[in-house]
């Protein structure tokens, strides 16, 4: 009874969830079909070579969160090849495509401790990645917001700036070990501190903010292949990106900011689009992400296999493997 009493509060969060998504998409969805004649006559101007260089962006992007990991990682005392982590990273981003927020982490966990690193600082590194993650979003969509003054203010970008530098603070260890020492006595487990120089940090954060800068160039770029969209719109183009994945990252309800991320981007764009061209981009911009995450996975297990395969043709290594069997076919002939 008491398992069945744990398992409603889930269920009711999985119900809100879709509920939710199926709202949002429904809204964007009857945007489109209500404004079809207008969508088919609108100037759309379909550039492949900017969509390809699109989508090479994106791709080459997302390759940059495996060495950020690599970075924080090494700060936790734990250093990983970054071949082993864009493996480890692209496999358990697929489970953020799974309904519930905690597959990602959790797989990310598993392939941790596959690599004989202990649970907690495997979980405290995501933490940090995590936090350095939005910190690096909030910079780029302060820096390159234009939204207008009746929507977005100077007031509110000083907001977004001291939010970020709060979230850098809370790093710094005469506040973060108080916080991990508690953690762990509410846990009743052993905590790793960090023993980092405090500047260190800013390396993951500027490799992030690149990212961020990459990925929204990529959309800006998607948008330049299908619509006539001019450099000046690229500032907007970006906080717009930025913005719209915070709040699909503060969505608890869905999965990966899906339907929650794609509704904040069209109403973001419309300073530039109309509202049923914005909703168009917005969830190509969805299809787009997840085709380079797919493509993003299936390069890091290829090159996984291409090392292991090209490690066993390796004539050297042959030559070195040759002679430790002749070794010890020539130890057990001599106990014979």
């Amino acid at each position: 009874m008491g398992g069945g009493m744990k398992g409603r509060p889930r269920k009711w969060i999985a119900f809100l969830g879709a509920l939710f998504i199926g709202l949002i998409f429904f809204f964007l969805f009857r945007e489109l079909w209500m404004n079809w004649q207008k969508l088919q006559q609108y100037a759309w101007n379909l550039n492949p070579g900017l969509a390809f260089l699109s989508f090479l962006l994106l791709t080459s992007s997302l390759f940059l969160l495996p060495w950020g990991a690599v970075k924080i990682l090494s700060l936790w005392g734990y250093p990983l090849s970054y071949r082993d982590m864009c493996k480890i990273l692209f496999t358990s981003q697929m489970g953020k495509y799974i309904p519930g927020r905690g597959w990602a982490l959790a797989s990310r966990a598993h392939f941790y401790s596959q690599k004989g690193l202990p649970l907690m600082p495997a979980t405290l590194a995501v933490f940090m990645e995590t936090i350095l993650m939005v910190s690096s979003a909030i910079f780029v969509l302060s820096l390159f917001s234009q939204v207008p003054s009746g929507l977005w203010g100077n007031t509110e970008r000083v907001c977004l700036l001291f939010l970020g530098v709060m979230c850098l603070i809370f790093l710094h260890p005469c506040l973060l070990n108080p916080f991990l020492n508690v953690l762990g006595r509410i846990l009743k487990r052993p905590m790793t501190f960090p023993r980092f120089p405090y500047y260190k940090m800013f390396y993951p954060l500027a490799i992030f903010s690149v990212f961020w800068l990459g990925m929204g160039a990529s959309l800006w770029l998607l948008c330049k292949s299908l619509t006539e969209a001019n450099p000046s719109q690229l500032p907007q183009v970006i906080s717009a990106f930025c913005l719209s994945w915070i709040i699909g990252f503060l969505s608890f309800l869905t999965p990966a900011g899906l339907g929650v991320r794609e509704g904040a981007l069209a109403f973001l764009l419309q300073p530039s689009f109309p509202l049923f061209a914005a909703a168009a981009l917005a969830l190509l911009s969805r299809v787009w992400w997840i085709l380079g995450d797919v493509l993003a996975w299936i390069l890091s297990i290829g090159w996984g296999r291409w090392v292991k395969v090209r490690g066993r043709n390796d004539p050297e290594r042959k030559g070195i493997q040759m002679g430790i069997l002749r070794e010890s076919g020539d130890k057990g002939s001599l106990k014979i």
